[in-house]
């Protein structure tokens, strides 16, 4: 089964009444990152609360920790200091194709 309907150009927006997991939560914290300055775990967590966004798993804290720890290998991700991420390098077309998905859900 495909993400996108077969066909569809623009991204989906990510959906609140669900808890973010997986590509949705990456595509999260790294638009709230890329549009801030560097940021803790708990700040990170406090944006997407206030945007109305929840976390999947026990610990949110952890299951972010472990999304940051996975995109800072993939160097889309920069740590600062000890719990404080930063953006690194995203390719044009992901950084839109993420804009319009946090837009889209936040309207």
């Amino acid at each position: 089964m495909h993400r996108y309907p077969f066909g569809m150009t623009e991204p989906l927006p990510l959906d609140r009444t669900f808890p973010l997991r997986g590509r949705d939560l990456r595509h999260a914290f790294l638009v709230v990152l890329a549009r801030s300055r560097p940021l803790t775990i708990t700040e990170l967590l406090a944006v997407l609360t206030d945007a109305g966004f929840s976390v999947a798993g026990e610990d949110p804290h952890k299951v972010l920790s472990d999304r940051l720890r996975y995109e800072q290998k993939r160097g889309r991700i920069r740590r600062v200091s000890r719990g404080r991420y930063a953006i690194g390098k995203v390719a044009p077309t992901t950084a839109w194709r993420m804009r319009m998905r946090w837009a889209q859900s936040i309207r």
